[in-house]
């Protein structure tokens, strides 16, 4: 177990900072997580908190591009411009699994970055360099990621290490 009492407070709050964003990125790094909150918690209630918070606000998630020879509509780059820098990004479904939900293969979804999802929402996951959009549950504080389709599972992670949720769809795109 490594020793962070000889950092001040600031130290340790900017290095909980870094560490989380790297577990934001897919980076394991639960086991100095652990240690680091162990130590926050010791120090100033709350300060774990307002660090994960911190990170979560700033966490900018990287979409892979799939398909190189994919050509954007000119209204989902209109979109996507407006939406820089802004908490929103959009994404392109494939697969036609996610009927159910409403999304169909080559549609565009619009989703919220950086938010925590509530009870049945349907969110972008990235589990071992795969992006999914699953529906979100928490139930006795085990969290369930449903996906859709007919062969329905469910997925209950005690460690939220195993999944990044990268953010909650909020609309769906599709042209008239």
């Amino acid at each position: 177990m490594t020793n962070y009492s000889d950092l001040n407070t600031l130290l340790l709050f900017d290095l909980l900072v870094d560490y989380i964003t790297l577990q934001l990125n897919g980076i394991d790094k639960s086991v100095q997580l652990k240690e680091l909150k162990e130590e926050a918690d010791n120090r100033e209630v709350g300060l774990y908190d307002k660090a994960f918070n911190k990170a979560l606000k700033n966490h900018k998630p990287l979409l892979e591009i799939e398909n190189e020879n994919y050509e954007t509509p000119e209204y989902i780059e209109i979109i996507s411009k407006s939406l820089d820098g802004s908490e929103y990004a959009v994404a392109l479904v494939s697969g036609s699994e996610l009927s159910s939900y409403g999304i169909i293969d080559g549609q565009h979804i619009l989703f919220e970055k950086n938010t925590i999802p509530k009870n049945n929402d349907i969110i972008l996951v990235k589990r071992k360099n795969n992006i999914i959009i699953e529906r979100y549950n928490n139930k006795n504080h085990k969290k369930e990621l449903n996906t859709s389709g007919r062969s329905r599972r469910t997925i209950t992670n005690r460690n939220e290490d195993n999944y990044n949720i990268l953010g909650v769809v909020r609309l769906i795109l599709k042209k008239i």
